[in-house]
């Protein structure tokens, strides 16, 4: 890495390398797959690669081998200096440490899953965990107040026919205890600043068991599901409106 800094000292970064590190901030971390699609649209991966090592070399990014369905891929994540660099141009304003991805696959799927939600009209603004708990200005801000403090892996404003409705993005890829399960959904059906919950799942394995618990929660609480699930696959597949279904078969749509 050395010899590549050498090699890249006088690299100038561009208003592109600003948004991918920006993204990166906003996701804690990305494949190399990814960012080629957001920000390099018809370009081949080995010029993706080049930029991508130029950026590392200023010590601005890192990269990790990640191993996944049988293939190895890159992650890409923000460094200090990264971080530091952002904040110099007024970009984000966050603490001062960079939050590690405890989960990468996890993480990565949320990029997908974002993409999905973004590019609905319906949706307004769409803000990632790692946003949410690291800049002061949403910590302040009441809207945001019970997002941060439920964890969720992000909140989503979005447009419906009875106004704007904040809404908790939650994605699990693994199968939890149903303690876990109860405990998760209980904080959400009690947070009144929450309207409503859009739970992605990877599998139908942990769809089914997620809509027995908020059955067994929705009827302690004599309400109306505040739950919605859909399958990941469906999510981001979806040419057309998001569509999310509640355990008695009630339907929310992001268009």
């Amino acid at each position: 890495m050395r010899k590549a800094r050498q090699k890249f000292k006088n690299v100038i970064l561009c208003s592109r390398d600003l948004r991918i590190m920006r993204s990166l901030f906003a996701s804690k971390v990305a494949s190399q797959e990814q960012i080629a699609e957001h920000f390099f649209p018809a370009v081949s991966a080995q010029t993706v690669n080049r930029r991508l090592l130029k950026i590392m070399a200023l010590g601005l990014l890192r990269r990790k081998p990640l191993a996944v369905d049988n293939k190895i891929i890159y992650a890409y994540s923000l460094t200090q200096r990264g971080l530091a660099k952002l904040q110099l141009t007024r970009s984000c304003r966050a603490k001062t440490a960079v939050t590690l991805s405890e989960c990468p696959v996890h993480d990565i799927t949320l990029n997908d899953i974002r993409q999905a939600f973004v590019a609905k009209s319906a949706v307004q603004s769409y803000h990632t965990e790692n946003v949410l708990q690291s800049c002061a200005a949403y910590r302040d801000d009441r809207k945001f107040q019970p997002f941060i403090k439920l964890n969720s892996d992000a909140m989503a404003e979005v447009e419906t026919r009875i106004g704007v409705l904040n809404l908790a993005i939650e994605f699990d890829m693994t199968h939890k205890s149903k303690s876990r399960y109860l405990h998760k959904l209980n904080t959400y059906y009690v947070e009144p600043g929450v309207d409503g919950v859009l739970y992605i799942c990877a599998n139908k394995y942990i769809l089914n068991v997620l809509l027995k618990v908020d059955r067994e929660v929705s009827d302690r609480y004599q309400c109306d599901p505040k739950v919605y699930f859909a399958l990941l696959a469906d999510v981001t597949a979806a040419t057309g409106e998001l569509t999310f279904r509640s355990v008695h078969k009630g339907i929310f749509c992001v268009a």
